[in-house]
């Protein structure tokens, strides 16, 4: 579970007073336990928070990385609007490398070309191929990437002058296979993408790349003139990779430290599931079937849901309120015998 808080701004020319507001999602497998909020009145041209934290789960079925749909409709004196926004899951935080180009660095023959064209998601850019001869260091550095597609950003900072700081970072998919006397052609296996040029000093270029699921970007740094003086030193970050479901992004969910089993009791045409989960340390607990919440009860272990006019199988969760720790899922068929 994991709460989520959404600023609005009043853009209009009166204070926006007695403001709410109802959270909702179209994305399959999300479930929106809080959806309700009042906000703070707000002056115009100002911004204001819900008061009371929206709370957004996600089953097990949830595919990491998927971007969650979600609509706001704000009510306020005198009126109401209608905000719609995304939000990325499971996403990992950036990570940043800070490198150095040693003289106990690999070499490679010659780098690749810079071309001026800066790569970017969803257009796939042409390898430049090789340039020049004699040997260039270069470090290799891998990213793993979750169970999702994602949208890669590298970022290049060159930190120092020494040699001129000439550097330059490259992308690939899984593995990179350097250049080499007779076989330079290596530089364009497993390309992904590539900046187009170098930073200056100080300054930082970015380039973003596509990474299939459950794949690795490698980034490669590696120097832009033969024979240069080591010690080139650079920042390199990385975000957007999909992580494993733990972490950052309102993408946990599917099972915690509460176990939940489900009974089906038949009486005549009459049937009802008997739910008991544990620990139960009070407070209340939302029962969630088929991932919408159908009542909110005492936190005591044990509740029953009538079910009389469904058939077939029937999924099952619990969730605290206070924490939003939720259970296993739990399947039981209610088809008439």
């Amino acid at each position: 579970m994991q709460q989520l808080n959404v600023s609005i701004l009043n853009d209009g020319c009166l204070l926006g007073s007695g403001v709410s507001a109802v959270l909702s999602t179209t994305t399959p497998e999300v479930t929106i336990f809080q959806p309700n909020s009042a906000y703070p009145d707000t002056a115009e041209n100002d911004t204001s928070a819900n008061t009371t934290p929206f709370q957004v789960s996600t089953s097990a079925a949830f595919q990491c990385g998927t971007p969650i749909d979600f609509t706001l409709t704000i009510s306020f004196a005198g009126g109401s609007s209608v905000v719609n926004f995304s939000l990325p899951s499971c996403a990992t935080p950036p990570a940043v490398i800070n490198g150095t180009l040693e003289d106990s660095d690999p070499v490679q023959e010659g780098r690749l070309g810079r071309n001026g064209l800066v790569s970017s998601c969803g257009t796939a850019k042409v390898c430049p191929g090789i340039l020049g001869t004699g040997n260039r260091r270069y470090d290799v550095l891998s990213f793993p990437n979750g169970p999702g597609d994602a949208c890669a950003t590298i970022s290049t900072t060159s930190t120092n002058t020494i040699g001129g700081g000439n550097i330059l970072s490259v992308a690939y998919l899984n593995q990179y296979i350097p250049p080499v006397v007779g076989m330079t052609d290596n530089i364009c296996i497993n390309y992904l993408g590539d900046p187009g040029g170098s930073p200056a000093f100080n300054t930082t270029n970015t380039f973003s790349v596509d990474v299939p699921a459950n794949q690795t970007l490698v980034v490669v740094v590696e120097e832009t003139n033969a024979s240069q003086t080591p010690g080139s030193t650079y920042t390199l970050e990385v975000s957007g990779l999909v992580g494993n479901g733990v972490g950052p992004g309102p993408c946990e969910g599917g099972g915690g430290d509460i176990t939940l089993e489900a009974r089906v009791r038949r009486q005549g045409n009459s049937r009802a599931v008997t739910l008991r989960w544990s620990p139960a340390d009070g407070g209340d607990i939302n029962v969630l079937r088929d991932g919408v919440v159908v009542q909110t009860t005492a936190d005591d272990g044990i509740t029953r849901d009538k079910v009389n006019h469904h058939r077939g199988p029937i999924t099952y969760q619990v969730c605290e309120t206070d924490s939003g720790d939720c259970s296993n899922e739990v399947v039981v068929d209610v088809t008439a015998p």
